[in-house]
């Protein structure tokens, strides 16, 4: 018995792809349909049943499968982000990026103050959430958002300090 499609995922490759062909200006399904094994003059179309989460046939599933979603994040560039950032929210977790990881010390004081920056609007929020003393549903996914946005820029400073920290013991 397959598995039933998982809304969540598709949705973000679905935007993903969307994003890349805006991005590049071209017709993305028909630019992937092809890369992912789907041929003939309907492969976009194709494509787009196998990326409707609603399109489900248990006698025939047709699901995306591992393979698919290794050439996408290979050929979405920048665009995977919109998958793996979705995905490790999903799972409370966060993805950042090696090139980032990796940056100089240089890169230190600006990572020290978009950090500040990012916790102090996790402050700011919070604030205004509870100044009616009921913190509402919008309320709550803006706190949420503000302390996702400031854990990102933490784990960032904390990977640049570990990562100096690491070139001065070599």
């Amino acid at each position: 018995m397959a598995l039933p499609k998982t809304p969540l995922f598709y949705k973000l490759i679905a935007k993903a792809i969307d994003s890349f062909g805006e991005r590049h200006h071209v017709t993305a399904r028909s630019y992937f349909a092809p890369l992912l094994g789907y041929r003939g003059e309907n492969a976009a179309i194709m494509l787009s049943t196998a990326l409707n989460y609603t399109t489900y046939n248990p006698a025939s599933p047709k699901p995306l499968n591992i393979d698919h979603l290794y050439v996408l994040l290979n050929e979405l560039g920048e665009d995977r982000n919109i998958i793996l950032d979705g995905l490790a929210n999903e799972f409370e977790m966060m993805v950042i990026p090696k090139k980032q990881a990796h940056a100089n010390a240089s890169d230190f004081n600006t990572l020290v103050d978009t950090a500040n920056i990012k916790n102090a609007d996790v402050f700011c929020v919070a604030k205004m959430a509870i100044s009616d003393d009921v913190i509402t549903q919008q309320e709550r996914e803006e706190i949420l958002k503000a302390i996702h946005k400031a854990q990102k820029a933490n784990a960032e400073l904390k990977d640049l300090v570990l990562h100096l920290a690491t070139q001065e013991d070599e």
